[in-house]
């Protein structure tokens, strides 16, 4: 069930015309904000997918490469807090609680900037993510699992690493989520 959940979302985030790049655009050109100062995601990746998101850990940039191909990057995974309700009634239906924490890294030269940035990302993430739910509920379903909707959804305040400028913020978000897989 949450990796399911993990797909289907970091799917909707990367989508090129409803996910949080193409939001971002929209959102640079709707509140007059200057397109440099908030960096379209370089990666997007679910810990289903990928080993570095699955250990909670940031991309790692190959030597001779350039950070900028890699950041701003998302990281979704399962939150570790995360419920599920038994049967009311014999059958294969079970509903659950799926909390993610979506977690934006970036290596920004000026941490103030970088955390005003990741900041509004996170926004667009949340917009994404409202959007999602409100829409066609054959998009948020796969192999039997299917978002119910959203019970909550914050943005987690932003921090920076004094050392190499590295700017986080997160959004955590629980899923009411039923299991229709036999």
């Amino acid at each position: 069930m949450i990796g399911e959940l993990i797909e289907l979302l970091t799917d909707r985030l990367n989508d090129p015309t409803v996910g949080v790049n193409a939001l971002l655009t929209a959102m640079v050109a709707e509140f007059g904000w200057t397109a440099g100062d908030v960096p379209v995601y370089q990666q997007i990746l679910g810990e289903t997918a990928d080993l570095s998101a699955a250990l909670g850990q940031l991309p790692q940039v190959p030597e001779g490469h350039d950070a900028a191909d890699y950041f701003p990057a998302l990281l979704v995974g399962n939150s570790d807090a995360s419920t599920f309700e038994p049967a009311a009634k014999a059958g294969p239906i079970r509903d659950g609680e799926v909390e993610l924490m979506l977690r934006d890294a970036d290596r920004a030269a000026n941490p103030a900037a970088g955390t005003k940035a990741a900041l509004r990302r996170c926004r667009a993430i949340c917009r994404v993510i409202e959007r999602w739910t409100q829409g066609t509920e054959a998009a948020r379903e796969q192999d039997g699992i299917y978002v119910i909707n959203v019970e909550s959804l914050s943005v987690v305040p932003a921090w920076q690493a004094v050392g190499d400028a590295l700017c986080t913020a997160g959004v955590r978000v629980r899923f009411k989520v039923r299991d229709n897989a036999p």
